[in-house]
């Protein structure tokens, strides 16, 4: 996506969307970042954002007019899809960053001023209620597709839901209890991708935008399940770790076919690589530990 689309400090003069943050930074006493006697809307905006967060965490529901700001605020939201973009990047980079909390607080604000409750803690998700985001931000993509501004904010920030969960993915591979939620997560977000192409007529540059996220979950967590070989027939095992070789193949080509998003094609071959030999890896082992070598030499 093109960043300066969304750049707030575009718009030069003071406009009604404006001044409508400025006065609720000053009724609710929120401490703005601007330590200079220029007035700068972006300081109000971070600091409106960044108070908006702290409710979430605190688990305190956002007042109504603060809640109008997400869902109505243009120029709030445009800056806010700039905003979040930067956290994205800086989650790996930037050592202050609790990265479990800048997870949570960035979902929290792209739901529309609700608390879903999808995190009862860092290991365990209500994926019903994520699943029901889903489905709200699909309603109002539909509801939305033929007013253009709307329907654009509405389709940066549903792929930026997307990415933030891809991110916690990423974060919950390296660990063997929490890699356990990342297939229920996939299916999720396959399911709201599909089910987006099927009700909204998009553009070639969205369908190839939802295709390469497509893609990327498909060859990035295919070697992640955990295949049971207990009191398994070898055939069942070997068609099951083919699967996912599959699955694997077919997402990396979906992703390819959209140039991977701009994104560096090396790096993403080196991560299909590790896919794949990771899959086969495993194969190897299950069958050698498991199964006698005259049963699969073929």
């Amino acid at each position: 996506m093109m960043l300066d689309d969304y750049n707030a400090t575009a718009y030069l003069d003071l406009e009604e969307e404006d001044i409508a943050v400025t006065n609720i930074i000053t009724k609710y006493k929120i401490s703005s970042k601007n330590n200079s006697f220029l007035f700068d809307v972006e300081d109000d905006y971070k600091s409106l954002i960044n108070y908006i967060g702290e409710l979430f965490i605190k688990n305190q529901t956002l007042p109504d007019d603060i809640k109008n700001q997400l869902l109505h605020n243009i120029n709030f939201r445009s800056f806010l899809i700039k905003n979040i973009i930067i956290k994205i990047d800086n989650i790996f980079f930037d050592k202050k960053t609790i990265v479990f909390k800048e997870i949570v607080t960035i979902i929290n604000l792209l739901s529309f001023g609700k608390n879903f409750n999808i995190f009862e803690n860092y290991i365990s998700y209500n994926l019903d209620n994520l699943s029901s985001l889903f489905r709200e931000y699909e309603e109002k993509l539909e509801k939305n597709q033929n007013i253009k501004e709307e329907f654009e904010l509405l389709f940066a920030h549903y792929t930026l839901l997307i990415e933030i969960i891809n991110v916690l993915c990423k974060i919950n591979s390296s660990d063997v209890q929490r890699k356990k939620t990342i297939n229920p997560i996939i299916e999720i977000l396959t399911e709201t991708i599909n089910i987006l192409k099927f009700k909204i007529s998009l553009n070639e540059e969205k369908v190839n935008i939802l295709n390469n996220i497509l893609g990327k979950l498909l060859f990035y967590y295919a070697h992640i399940p955990y295949i049971d070989i207990t009191n398994r027939k070898l055939f069942d095992v070997i068609d099951e770790f083919y699967f996912n070789f599959e699955k694997s193949i077919a997402g990396y080509q979906l992703s390819k076919n959209t140039s991977f998003g701009n994104s560096n094609e090396l790096k993403e071959y080196k991560l299909f690589l590790n896919t794949i030999s990771t899959l086969l890896s495993n194969m190897i082992y299950k069958l050698e530990s498991e199964y006698e070598y005259n049963e699969y030499k073929d």
